[in-house]
C-alpha cells in the first residue's frame, strides 16, 4: 500500500535516505517544515503549501523513481526537461538568452574581420564558427576535453578553426599571437579574473584587441552557482585600468520593450522564488548544492515565459541596443580593450 502524501515526515525520511546526492532540495525542505512547526499559528497554512512546492519540484526531477517514495502522481504529470544552464542550449524557451548572448559574436565581426583571434569559454563553438567567417584564423579554448574533442570533429571541414583543452588562466596561447581575443559571458567562470584579463594582454599583439562581455552584477536577483564572482561595472573599470591604463571603452547592453518585459516577468518569477529563503541561505551554502534547483528552475521559468509570452520566441540580436549611459541598469558589461 502507498504512502499517503498527507505523511509529511515519512515522505522527507524516505527521500533523504533515498537522494543524499540532491540534499539541497530537502535542506530547504526540512528548513521550512521547521518554519511551519514553529509558526503553526497564523502562516502555518502558507508554509504548507511552500513545502509541498519543493517536493513537487523534486518529484518532477525524479519522476522515473517517485514509487520509490510511496506516492503517487497525478495524471495530468508533465516532467520538465532540465538543461544544463553553465552552457548554451538552444530549446525555443531559452531563445531571450540565446539572442542576448549571440549579440556579442555579431558585435566582434568588424573587429576579427582579416585577423587571427582566440575565443576564450568558446563551449560547443556555436559562437566560434561564426567569427570564423570573418577571421583568417580562429582558436577556440575550453577548460572541457570532452567539449574540445567533440568541437574538433564538428568543424573539421572548417581549416581557419582549430580548438585548445586548457584551464585558463593561463591562456594556452605564445606571447603576442593573436590580433583579438574575444570572452563572451565567461570571465564571472573563473577565480582569477584579474590574472585572466593580464594573460590576455600577454598574448595580443600590439595593437591588439580584447572584447569581454559579462552579466552585470548590479541587475542580478538571484545566485547564479556557475558564477564566481559577477562584475559591476567600477570593479570592471578599475581591472581594465589596471591592465590597459586607458586604452578601453565600457558599454552595456540594454533591450527595446519587448526585451525588457521579458525580463521584468523573469525578475518577478525569480522574487517569488526566493521568498522561500527570506534567510537568503542560498547565499551561504556551497555553489554545487544549488547546481541542480538552480537548473531545475531556470528550465521552468524559461518555459513558463515563453508560454505566457509568445513575443519572446520573436526576440532576436537586432532587440537589444549598446549604450554608454546609465550603465547600472543595463543587463551585461561589454568592455573593448586594446594594447
Amino acid at each position: 500500500m502507498k504512502q499517503p502524501i498527507g505523511n509529511r515526515s515519512n515522505i522527507l525520511i524516505r527521500c533523504l535516505a533515498r537522494k543524499l546526492d540532491s540534499c539541497c532540495y530537502w535542506f530547504y525542505i526540512m528548513y521550512l517544515f521547521v518554519r511551519n512547526y514553529i509558526h503553526k499559528k497564523g502562516r502555518g497554512k502558507q508554509q504548507t503549501v511552500y513545502i509541498f512546492s519543493c517536493l513537487k519540484i523534486s518529484l518532477q526531477i525524479w519522476g522515473k523513481n517517485y514509487y520509490l517514495y510511496g506516492l503517487t502522481l497525478p495524471p495530468n504529470f508533465i516532467p520538465i526537461v532540465i538543461y544544463d544552464r553553465e552552457r548554451p542550449s538552444f530549446e525555443d524557451s531559452n531563445n531571450v538568452t540565446v539572442q542576448r548572448c549571440f549579440f556579442a559574436y555579431e558585435f566582434a565581426e568588424s573587429y576579427i574581420t582579416g585577423k587571427t583571434a582566440a575565443d576564450v569559454g568558446c563551449a560547443n563553438g556555436y559562437g566560434t564558427v561564426h567569427l570564423a567567417k570573418f577571421a583568417t584564423q580562429i582558436t577556440g579554448l575550453d577548460y572541457s576535453t570532452i567539449t574540445v574533442e567533440n568541437n574538433k570533429k564538428e568543424y573539421a571541414d572548417k581549416p581557419n578553426m582549430s580548438f585548445i583543452q586548457c584551464k585558463v588562466p593561463p591562456i594556452a596561447l605564445p606571447d603576442e599571437s593573436v590580433d583579438v581575443v574575444t570572452a563572451f559571458q565567461f570571465i564571472e567562470h573563473i577565480q582569477d579574473q584579474l590574472g585572466f584579463i593580464k594573460d590576455v594582454k600577454r598574448v595580443l599583439r600590439p595593437g591588439g584587441v580584447f572584447i569581454c562581455t559579462t552579466p552585470n552584477a548590479s541587475m542580478s536577483i538571484a545566485r547564479n552557482p556557475f558564477h564566481v564572482h559577477e562584475y559591476t561595472f567600477a570593479e570592471m573599470k578599475g581591472h581594465m585600468e589596471q591592465v590597459f591604463g586607458s586604452n578601453y571603452e565600457l558599454m552595456g547592453l540594454n533591450g527595446n520593450a519587448v526585451v525588457n518585459k521579458y525580463y521584468e516577468d523573469n525578475s518577478r518569477w525569480a522574487k517569488r522564488i526566493l521568498r522561500l529563503d527570506p534567510l537568503g541561505l542560498h547565499k551561504l551554502i556551497p555553489a554545487s548544492w544549488l547546481i541542480k534547483p538552480y537548473n531545475y528552475l531556470t528550465s521552468k521559468m524559461r518555459k513558463n515565459l515563453k508560454e505566457s509570452n509568445s513575443d519572446t520566441l520573436n526576440i532576436s540580436t537586432k532587440d537589444f541596443i549598446l549604450q554608454k549611459e546609465n550603465l547600472d541598469v543595463c543587463w551585461d558589461i561589454f568592455a573593448v580593450a586594446r594594447k
